[in-house]
């Protein structure tokens, strides 16, 4: 998983917005926490930055066991 680029973040929040309208904002302005935006192949996840850190620390295929990635 790694870091959306900033022509990927706006298309992101571009769609987030046609989706969901104003309340993209409360995507980013959460009180529980810090969530980010990851991509992993053609999929993007927003996941618990806590979460992301812990998942450094495994390989990918433990990541995807505890369901932070999926397969194909």
């Amino acid at each position: 998983m790694r870091p959306l680029t900033d022509e990927e973040t706006k298309t992101v929040f571009e769609k987030l917005d046609k989706y969901i309208g104003d309340n993209v904002r409360l995507l980013v302005d959460r009180p529980d926490g810090s969530y980010c935006f990851r991509t992993h192949r053609d999929r993007v996840y927003y996941v618990s930055e806590a979460i992301m850190k812990k998942a450094t620390n495994f390989g990918i295929a433990a990541v995807e066991l505890a369901g932070v990635a999926t397969t194909d």
